[in-house]
């Protein structure tokens, strides 16, 4: 018997650009695929039903934190540069009795569980808290994600949650892109998920798709590439806001003459487009296995 089309769920999908690319690279190596995507933003949904016509992707419209998943199970679960668009809490040390010597043990718990919900989860996976600063920020949209992908990933299935942080690294505000982004405590979602009985790998997204380290990236601030987009516009030149590679951005402008100023290129692996990409980190979880009663 066939075994069934590989169960895709994507959360958040963008543009659609990873599905339509997953999905036909998946087909040509001959899989069957059902990929869904449960997506927040009406407009990116349009999107990425456009991107995707003619390939076995559905979209789903839902909050993937409160709103009810398309499937029970998944083979694959993937959160591509999401999680830093997750609700997370902003702390104070009194709020969590990091101030009270007095508050240990016993104490301490039922300090926290005056919190709420976020105390809750913090007493519920022992989430350490002595090293943070003062106010602190705690992922806890990631954290709840990592809870409802522990109830829908297959017993041989895997999640693949991609975003900037570190291990140690307490949750930052970032600008990097047209909007704030929070950075992600790695460490706190390994203990989470060790915690949910599953086994958790950080890997850098470099290794994970293996990015050509000795590439070249143009080098650009926010006000140069503002200024470089006006210049090639008047040009006819359309400059997309991608991270261009030396052999991108001159093949683009192979057709003018002169030069742009200060253009200036460096490995891609140290900063791209205001970016740092070994922050990047992926996040793999899979079931642990039931261990063997004989």
């Amino acid at each position: 018997d066939s075994p069934g089309p590989l169960n895709v769920l994507e959360i958040g999908g963008g543009l659609g650009e990873v599905a339509a690319s997953a999905t036909s690279a998946l087909i040509k190596l001959g899989f069957e695929v059902s990929w869904q995507i449960l997506e927040l933003s009406p407009e990116l949904a349009r999107a990425q039903r456009a991107r995707c016509e003619g390939l076995p992707v559905s979209v789903k419209l839902g909050n993937a934190l409160t709103d009810p998943w398309p499937s029970t199970a998944y083979d694959l679960i993937v959160a591509n540069e999401m999680m830093g668009d997750l609700p997370s809490a902003e702390l104070t040390h009194a709020q969590v009795g990091l101030d009270d010597d007095s508050l240990i043990g016993a104490a301490h718990r039922a300090h926290l569980a005056e919190l709420g919900p976020i105390g809750e989860m913090i007493n519920r996976y022992t989430i350490p808290l002595g090293d943070a600063p003062d106010p602190f920020w705690l992922n806890v949209g990631p954290i709840s994600l990592i809870e409802r992908i522990n109830d829908h990933l297959d017993d041989t299935g895997v999640a693949v949650l991609t975003e900037f942080g570190e291990m140690s690294r307490w949750p930052v505000v970032s600008t990097h892109l047209d909007h704030p982004e929070l950075s992600i405590h790695f460490g706190h979602l390994m203990t989470v998920a060790r915690e949910l009985n599953l086994n958790p790998e950080l890997v850098y997204v470099m290794e994970l798709i293996d990015l050509n380290r000795e590439a070249e990236g143009l080098q650009t601030t926010r006000s140069f590439f503002r200024a470089l987009t006006a210049m090639l516009e008047d040009a006819g030149i359309s400059l997309t806001k991608v991270g261009y590679t030396r052999a991108m951005f001159e093949e683009l402008t192979a057709a003018l003459r002169g030069t742009f100023g200060d253009v200036r290129y460096a490995p891609i692996e140290d900063r791209l487009m205001g970016l740092v990409p070994h922050e990047f980190k992926a996040l793999l979880l899979k079931q642990r296995p039931e261990p063997d009663p004989s």
